[in-house]
């Protein structure tokens, strides 16, 4: 009896030990020696992607990041800045006399012309819209009117979610432009991609095959670039201030990614935000190109 009780003890496994308990004090310190990518790392990024970036696997529309538009922005404005000063200035506007009029006569009574001066034709046209050969991509901001008059990207245009539930004249007149254009780009987007996904889905259906989302929408955008980028005006075009800004930004950007902390810690989301746009850093010296380098 006393044989098969010890027997009995010696072939009973021992219960593995508890496992020690966490110390609330030091459990926000981080380790300080990096030891290379590992699963803790690992489900760190992907909870930070999911907090930010909304991914799914049925996107009908493509995703260009907030450091690829930035590049784009910062291409496009150089071009604009050099084409501009390389132009002759405009003539001086011709001096006219306030005699010289045309008078209303009976013949133009009698048509129903009435009295119609010469200086009226003088008066200053409104802005015509950037050509796709100037500006190759088109913003729209698909927030609530009092959000984008507080805060939206530079060349931005307000665009209301609300007017893609029509059957017709849904889109503008810059929209059907961009559209036919096989060089352009269509950017939607919002504050977090809520609103900016069914938008952009909505137009992927109807033709846009050029129709993309910013990643992470404005939430990002504002962390990475906090300035230059975004403003409260009605501003056409980024300033000399903000272009500079922007480069700034970008270079700082790109040194982090190419360090090898960087490179070990953005590793998986760069396999996340998938785009045919790869975010390529600008070059520092200048290079002779045959097209526009925005071109895709």
């Amino acid at each position: 009896m006393r044989q098969r009780i010890q027997a009995k003890k010696q072939t009973t496994p021992k219960p593995l030990p508890a496992p020690p308990k966490s110390c609330e004090k030091y459990k926000k310190v981080s380790p300080v020696i990096d030891t290379g990518p590992n699963v803790r790392k690992r489900q760190a990024a992907l909870e930070l992607i999911k907090q930010y970036y909304h991914v799914r696997a049925d996107e009908l529309f493509r995703r260009i990041k907030a450091a690829t538009l930035v590049t784009l922005v910062v291409e496009v404005a150089r071009l604009q800045q050099e084409v501009g000063s390389a132009a002759p200035p405009p003539p001086p506007p011709a001096y006219k006399d306030a005699d010289h009029e045309k008078r209303a006569d009976l013949q133009s009574l009698v048509e129903g012309t009435g009295e119609l001066s010469l200086s009226a034709g003088d008066a200053p046209a409104a802005p015509a819209p950037p050509s796709i050969d100037d500006q190759p991509y088109l913003l729209l901001d698909v927030r609530e009117r009092a959000d984008f008059e507080r805060e939206h990207i530079v060349t931005a245009r307000h665009y209301p979610a609300a007017r893609l539930a029509r059957t017709m004249n849904y889109e503008t007149a810059e929209m059907w432009r961009y559209k036919r254009s096989p060089d352009a780009l269509v950017v939607v987007y919002d504050e977090d991609e809520a609103t900016a996904q069914r938008c952009a889905t909505t137009l992927a259906q109807r033709g846009y095959d050029n129709v993309f989302i910013l990643s992470g929408g404005l939430k990002v955008a504002r962390r990475k670039f906090p300035q230059g980028l975004l403003t409260s005006g009605d501003r056409d075009r980024f300033t000399a201030a903000d272009i500079e800004a922007l480069s700034v930004a970008l270079d700082t950007f790109y040194t982090t990614i190419e360090s090898p902390r960087g490179a070990a810690s953005s590793r998986s989301s760069r396999s996340v935000h998938s785009s045919d746009l790869r975010a390529a850093r600008p070059a520092t010296k200048s290079t002779t190109m045959d097209g526009p380098r925005w071109k895709l």
